[in-house]
């Protein structure tokens, strides 16, 4: 009777879980209500997202916006005969309209500042402020105060596109207009292409697998764990920014993962259990543990990023980090259910050929071949720019391209602020310091990267135009300006104590050779040398040349934290030297093929392309970890690599061909930084199958017992 009531229960059990996925079906359903119904899906995207608050460059930063009362400003460049009256009219009109756009708040222009043309070409202040070096434009300077900068940009566009005509032409340039730029790209990538990529990787799917219940469980896991990782983000304290905006592919990716290599591993078991669920178990059995070590490479890879001082790479740091986490909780508690209701396999169905003898192994001087001539590639790394012209960012022809190319052009396109002090600790409001400061003015003019440079001895000089300012020393002329009758301008340039002034750059970005870090020690240097002391320095041009520091140094020391941790866990899995340090080397080809073609082809490496190498080493690292976990159980079994690479070899190439396939659509992206990110996982991906099918086996090599029993069958 006991035997009878056992043999009830199983089958009621099965049926249960036979049922599990038409509920499980709802999930996806219901997190995607939730995601849309209480999280933000809108990039994070302004002139902040470069640092972290406590950073000490962008503390400096902050206290130069707040002593000298920084203000955001816009540029449209207005290109015309301007020395006729009708430009002018046109200019005073432009700037009414542009004036009544919510969140401007001052314009300045050829109108509204100097008396007329040749005074604006007479003055220090004036000619510098709105005139290009070319003659051929004037500058529309606009002081915004953007609490809404989407409906800013549209207002100013919406005047500017109804003030354009032929012999007027217009241009919009500024930092504002920049960073908006980057969001509504990043917007529209994310929505675009992540929604594509995941529909690429479901046809992938199916055509590798040939089976709807492998293809819908996949879709409901990866989802399920793109929505729960959006909202943990979030509610953790996260926020899509300028890297996590990618986050969505990289949970699919991430889930993607265990869910190749337990299908693979069930096809594997399923044509020789008595039941389904049986075979399912085995195959959970199979992958978790090598799922188990995959997870900690990626926990460590996205949490070294947790530490640096750059607000993108942290973000994306936490954000892969959950993603990570809920990526192995989404594969093995939900997609396991739907094998139930796929059909056993046959033979071949994944790999073309039959994955046994025609499956290549190359032996170890083949494969050591091989491997060197990839990591030979990685000598193109030293000619790779890892700091990258802002105008990169765009592509060419593109309008926001167009305006920052003339723009830098005529006067520079990014802004650099340095204050100084005297060495001495002397004021600034003496005749002996307005001679110094103006030495070091044209000092900095003269240096290559410099277009243009207002400070307080431009202002002063300015001031001392006036009819009766000759009359008047220097403390009564800034005392005098520091007014409110005259906008306190005064205090845009000088502190209270009139010990500390500020230097306000423009930066030339299309002829750049060097690093901006570098730069800005040379400009530095020049302050140095004329008697002052740089005592703060800021602006956007300072951040991003950090920024570009912390990715190339976070890029390498990531990876070497990488391949250190694929090193230990081969060893710990496999439980051999041998196979660690062949691991490591192959994982260290993918970077060195990746980084290398870049830095031969010139291609940038910026901020937002630098995770897709750590993308591409996470495949690789997935595929070798489970082809390690399985030679090591052929060893046990007295077989060779080649039995564990015929196991693993359809995973592998599925998995390969999914990412492949997924992150290849990224190419159709009209955001320069978005088609590299896509170029680079491509590339990584393709050298990481490579590697994991062909070499790596090939540098374990095969027994000789092994090999005379293969031949021997």
């Amino acid at each position: 009777m006991s035997g009878h009531r056992g043999s009830e229960t199983v089958p009621q059990r099965g049926r249960f879980a036979r049922w599990l996925p038409i509920v499980l079906l709802g999930l996806p359903i219901a997190l995607a209500w939730a995601t849309f119904r209480w999280i933000s899906l809108i990039p994070q995207v302004d002139q902040r997202f470069f640092f972290t608050p406590g950073s000490p460059i962008y503390r400096a930063h902050q206290k130069i916006e707040r002593r000298y009362e920084g203000q955001e400003l816009l540029v449209v460049i207005a290109t015309g005969d301007i020395s006729s009256r009708e430009y002018r009219r046109r200019i005073d009109r432009l700037g009414d309209r542009l004036l009544a756009v919510r969140g401007v708040t001052g314009v300045r222009s050829l109108t509204s500042g100097p008396d007329d043309l040749e005074d604006a070409r007479e003055s220090p202040l004036w000619r510098r402020l709105l005139l290009p070096d070319d003659g051929r434009a004037s500058n529309l300077i606009l002081i915004v105060a953007p609490t809404s900068p989407a409906a800013l940009i549209d207002g100013v566009q919406g005047v500017l596109r109804k003030a354009d005509t032929k012999g007027f032409r217009l241009e919009l340039a500024g930092v504002p207009y920049v960073v908006d730029a980057i969001r509504r790209n990043l917007q529209r990538d994310f929505r675009t292409f992540n929604l594509a990529a995941a529909g690429l990787f479901a046809v992938v799917v199916f055509a590798l697998f040939r089976s709807f219940p492998i293809l819908i469980g996949s879709l409901v896991a990866c989802t399920s764990a793109v929505f729960a990782t959006l909202m943990a983000q979030q509610w953790l304290g996260g926020r899509i920014g300028l890297l996590t905006a990618n986050i969505v592919t990289i949970a699919f990716v991430l889930t993607q993962s265990h869910v190749v290599f337990m299908s693979n591993n069930w096809r594997k078991w399923r044509a020789s259990c008595a039941t389904p669920e049986e075979a399912v178990r085995r195959a959970i059995r199979r992958t978790f543990v090598a799922s188990l070590w995959c997870m900690s490479t990626a926990l460590l890879g996205f949490g070294s990023l947790l530490y640096v001082e750059a607000q993108p790479l942290r973000e994306l740091g936490f954000g892969g980090l959950v993603a990570t986490v809920v990526a192995l909780a989404a594969a093995y508690l939900i997609f396991p259910p739907f094998l139930l209701w796929a059909r056993a396999p046959e033979q071949g169905a994944v790999v073309p050929a039959p994955a046994g003898r025609r499956l290549w192994l190359p032996g170890r001087p083949v494969a050591a071949l091989i491997l060197l001539a990839c990591l030979a590639v990685g000598f193109g790394a030293r000619y790779l720019d890892t700091d990258p012209s802002l105008l990169e960012y765009f592509g060419a022809g593109s309008d926001v391209r167009r305006s920052l190319e003339i723009v830098d052009r005529n006067g520079g396109s990014s802004p650099l602020n340095i204050a100084v002090r005297r060495k001495d600790g002397e004021r600034l409001d003496t005749s002996d310091s307005y001679e110094h400061m103006w030495k070091l003015q044209h000092a900095l003019q003269r240096d290559p990267a410099v277009g243009t440079v207002l400070s307080l001895p431009v202002l002063m000089a300015e001031a001392d135009r006036a009819p009766l300012a000759k009359l008047l020393t220097w403390n009564w002329v800034l005392d005098i300006l520091s007014r409110p009758e005259f906008d306190r301008v005064a205090e845009g340039f000088v502190n209270e104590e009139r010990t500390e002034a500020l230097f306000m750059l423009r930066m030339v970005e299309e002829a750049r050779k060097n690093r901006r870090t570098e730069v800005v020690q040379r400009l530095q240097g020049i302050v140095a040398k004329h008697g002052f002391t740089a005592s703060l320095t800021g602006g956007i041009y300072a951040l991003q040349g950090r920024l570009a520091d912390l990715v190339a140094d976070s890029l390498y020391e990531g990876l070497a934290a990488l391949l250190v941790a694929c090193t230990l866990i081969a060893l710990i899995l496999t439980r051999s030297l041998w196979a660690g340090v062949a691991m490591m080397l192959c994982c260290a080809a993918i970077p060195a093929v990746t980084l290398g073609l870049a830095g031969f082809l010139r291609v940038p490496l910026d901020i937002v392309v630098s995770p897709a190498i750590n993308v591409a080493v996470g495949v690789a690292v997935d595929s070798m970890i489970h082809l390690g976990a399985a030679w090591r159980r052929a060893r046990e079994r007295g077989e060779g690599v080649r039995a564990a690479q015929r196991e693993q070899a359809p995973g592998i190439f599925a998995f390969f061909v999914v990412v492949t396939a997924g992150f290849a659509i990224f190419l159709l992206s009209n955001f320069p930084p978005t088609q590299r990110f896509g170029l680079a996982v491509v590339v990584g991906t393709a050298v990481a199958a490579v590697m994991a099918l062909w070499v790596f086996p090939g540098l374990l090599g095969e027994p000789r017992e092994a090999t005379r029993s293969s031949a021997g069958t």
